[in-house]
């Protein structure tokens, strides 16, 4: 069984409807958790599935939203998880019918622990505006090219439990990178890259990212946690690509 924690906090209707069903239509066993606040705008959406698990957080320690928010709902989703393998989600993304289907049986053909494909990016109507293509992985480029691992990477559960929790009191939206690292320097080359996409990654004028890379303020934390997130395990050291 696949487990997969979706984190919503007042999401578009549409959108949160959209991602839920997306991995409804995933013919495999699965366990779908939400995770969500109790005052939440989509509260009466979620009870109206009776596929899904609704994990609900405490208001009183939600950090609010932002990256501290993210991760304790994700920390909070993660709790539940009784899959074999995993994967995260946002509430404003969605899947093909066979992601899961298809991301297993690769790692199980390859003998990987961790997933992680190519992806569409389309626009706020769901047009596909582009395409990100990756690369086999490699420990040094993962460290000085950038983050091409991402969030919502297949992952075995033994191994994402092993490896929890994430650290984004220290490292914030480098949070998940850190994870990725720390997964190599503990288990060695545990990854495979399937070279074609498999989920649609949507980009739309509210996105945190792309108001950070507008942001001076956000532009100087990201240096900041990239510089810490460097400063762990001695990657500093690692030879550039």
């Amino acid at each position: 069984m696949i487990s997969i924690v979706i984190n919503t906090y007042n999401e578009n209707p549409q959108w949160l409807r959209q991602t839920i069903d997306s991995y409804l239509a995933n013919d495999i066993q699965k366990q779908i958790i939400v995770s969500v606040l109790p005052e939440d705008i989509n509260m009466d959406i979620l009870e109206s599935y009776d596929q899904i698990e609704i994990c609900l957080c405490d208001s009183d320690k939600h950090p609010g939203q932002g990256i501290n928010g993210i991760y304790y709902q994700l920390h909070e989703g993660i709790k539940r998880v009784r899959g074999e393998w995993f994967c995260y989600m946002s509430s404003n993304d969605y899947v093909k019918p066979d992601r899961l289907k298809t991301e297993l049986n690769y790692c199980l053909e390859n003998k990987k622990l961790i997933c992680y494909s190519d992806f569409h990016e389309v626009n706020e109507s769901g047009t596909t505006t582009g395409t990100r293509k990756f690369f086999d992985h490699d420990y040094s480029k993962h460290i000085w090219k950038g983050n091409f691992v991402s969030d919502a990477a297949l992952i075995n559960t033994e191994l994402l439990i092993k490896y929890l929790p994430y650290r984004n009191e220290l490292l914030g939206n480098y949070s998940h990178w850190d994870f990725w690292l720390r997964v190599y320097e503990g288990e060695g080359n545990v990854f495979c890259y399937l070279p074609i996409p498999t989920w649609y990654y949507r980009l739309n004028p509210d996105s945190l990212h792309l108001q950070r890379r507008k942001d001076t303020t956000e532009q100087q934390r990201g240096r900041a946690w990239y510089n810490a997130m460097l400063d762990c395990n001695n990657r500093r050291n690692t030879k550039r690509p």
